[in-house]
């Protein structure tokens, strides 16, 4: 009876993920809440206060006071995040900035 030879197993090359190298398609930047926001040039953002409310800390609240180039505060803004206590935990997004009068300048949600 003749042997029977064991052939090496096949080895299948993977395939590679993502975009081939030297592709020209480039990923888009992902844009932040700060970029929503409606500022004049030399204003930025400075942290007031925050706090995370909810049984299981589920709503995040975060207070900036908006300062112009003299250093004196020309608004405020109110950025807020809650997530879904139930599946899928979805997150929902509270964006309002306010110039110093108290009118809203931007109010989006997402």
């Amino acid at each position: 009876m003749p042997s029977k030879r064991m052939q090496p197993p096949v080895t299948v090359p993977k395939r590679p993920r993502g975009r081939p190298p030297g592709s020209k398609a480039k990923s888009k930047p992902v844009p932040t809440w700060q970029d929503r926001l409606m500022l004049n040039p030399g204003e930025v953002l400075r942290k007031s206060n925050g706090e995370t409310t909810g049984n299981f800390g589920q709503f995040d609240t975060e207070n900036y006071d908006v300062i112009d180039a003299q250093g004196q505060s020309v608004g405020t803004v109110v950025y807020s995040a809650s997530t879904s206590l139930k599946p899928p935990f979805r997150m929902r997004y509270w964006l309002v900035q306010k110039d110093i009068a108290g009118k809203a300048i931007v109010d989006t949600r997402w």
